[in-house]
């Protein structure tokens, strides 16, 4: 009885090890492979005028874009995050701190193969406020 079994086994592993050839080819499945549009995507300004805060006057550009404005940092980077969020760039980084009437806040997002740094600062006794952004892609 155990010769038996074990030529059955044998049989079972040898053909789990060298397999069974089929004659016939696998034919393919009548189920249709899944396919996929790409999702709709927001416009994404790459483009330093599409970058420049509203109420701001430009003070250099070329390899970042740097601004200044009369309005607070808060409102600034209200506005950033909102023309962000409308371009359809998601914030990677996010920093804003204040301390001794110093404020400085500090955000990148990246979209569509293109990343954005948005710096912005006041200091005590600064009658603007200073933007820094700069563009580079992924």
């Amino acid at each position: 009885m155990n010769i038996i079994l074990a030529i059955v086994a044998a049989f079972i592993i040898a053909i789990g090890i060298f397999g069974v050839r089929r004659s016939n080819p696998p034919t393919s499945s009548s189920i249709p492979a899944p396919t996929s549009s790409p999702a709709p995507t927001k416009s994404v300004s790459s483009n330093y005028s599409d970058w420049t805060y509203p109420n701001s006057s430009v003070v250099s550009s070329g390899q970042e874009l740097v601004l200044n404005s009369s309005d607070s940092p808060d409102a600034v980077t209200g506005w950033y995050r909102g023309k962000i969020n409308s371009s359809g760039y998601n914030i990677r980084n996010s920093v804003k701190t204040s301390a001794n009437d110093v404020v400085k806040n500090v955000f990148s997002a990246v979209g569509n193969g293109i990343k954005v740094s948005v710096e912005i600062t006041r200091n005590p006794g600064d009658s603007a406020t200073k933007i820094e952004v700069e563009l580079s892609s992924l």
